[in-house]
């Protein structure tokens, strides 16, 4: 896992010529598969390769006449893993196979059912552009259910997603990029090929070591409709206030629950950017008395501004507090 000795890009202008889609995909929806292929081709920015990694059978999708006009686009480039990896292993294989193009400067990661605006890719590169190397932007979306009506609202309004508190500790704590919104320079993946065990999404992570280079950078406009239903890996949920709680979760056995497994999570993804990204700053102390005062102060400082990462930070304070030492937690 740890980073290659290849020297970086350097930072400064750049242009994006070629972009790399990586689909990871499972037993997708032959409909919905073929609305988010068609709006990756009608794409304005047309200058791409989308390398398509599936989960289940490739043969289950090769005779369905609705995906023929991809098969016979030599731009999608399909491949079926040897054995099931997963969502997030995936991910990191499509990842990897845009990254060994060398002609690919940026990548973005697909999902199997969304749709992209024709827009997308293109408004995407010109902003990458513009932040420069070693850079990630992401983008705002609509939600598109299964009744197939797009809200008017968008996800970051739903979820009053703090979008400029993007600091690498701030995204240890609360991750504020989603895999399939996200265009990432090529340079970062070829150089961090692998995500590691304790980090449970590729965006997570991607969105972490961008912080710590060019940054990670919010795009105030939605590019796509994100498929909101049942499956989803992770979905989008309305914010209801930093002590909302469930029925179900009002019992301090699952508070305590919750809590626990929150701060135990943060704890190792902070010592596995320590690791890996060598951090000197930006990493949560590795005390857990300090850890949890610092939760406590980032609640403090964030209830008025940015009550969701508030609520994230309340939330692990309490976890750490009344969870075993780190040593117990991280090898």
């Amino acid at each position: 896992m740890n980073p290659s000795s290849k020297p970086m890009e350097p930072q400064g202008p750049w242009h994006i010529t070629k972009i790399g889609i990586a689909l990871a995909a499972y037993q997708p929806d032959p409909i919905y598969f073929e609305q988010q292929l068609k709006s990756i081709q009608d794409q304005t920015f047309s200058n791409w390769n989308c390398w398509i990694t599936l989960d289940s059978p490739l043969s289950d999708l090769k005779n369905l006449p609705i995906l023929k006009p991809f098969f016979e686009d030599p731009r999608f480039i399909w491949s079926q893993n040897p054995s099931r990896l997963g969502h997030k292993k995936n991910f990191e294989h499509a990842m990897n196979l845009a990254a060994a193009d060398p002609a690919v400067d940026a990548i973005a990661c697909s999902d199997q059912d969304d749709i992209w605006y024709p827009e997308k890719l293109g408004v995407s590169a010109g902003e990458l552009e513009k932040r420069g190397r070693l850079s990630l932007v992401h983008c705002d979306m609509h939600i598109l259910t299964e009744n197939k009506t797009i809200n008017t609202e968008t996800a970051w309004i739903i979820e009053n997603r703090g979008i400029y508190n993007n600091s690498t500790e701030s995204l240890i704590i609360r991750n504020l990029v989603a895999g399939c919104a996200m265009l990432i320079d090529a340079n970062i993946v070829r150089r961090w090929r692998q995500i590691p065990n304790d980090f449970e999404y590729h965006d997570h992570w991607y969105a972490v070591i961008a912080s710590t280079l060019g940054g990670a950078h919010p795009i105030e406009k939605p590019l796509y409709a994100y498929r909101q239903h049942s499956s989803n890996v992770v979905g989008v949920s309305p914010f209801k206030g930093v002590l909302h709680l469930t029925n179900e979760e009002r019992s301090f056995e699952l508070i305590l629950q919750k809590t626990r497994t929150a701060a135990l999570k943060t704890t190792a993804q902070s010592e596995a950017c320590r690791k890996q990204l060598l951090l000197k700053k930006g990493a949560l102390p590795a005390s857990k008395w300090k850890r949890t005062f610092r939760f406590l102060a980032l609640y403090c400082t964030y209830h008025s501004s940015d009550k969701p990462f508030a609520r994230a930070c309340l939330a692990r304070a309490i976890g750490t507090a009344l969870s075993p030492p780190i040593t117990q937690i991280v090898s």
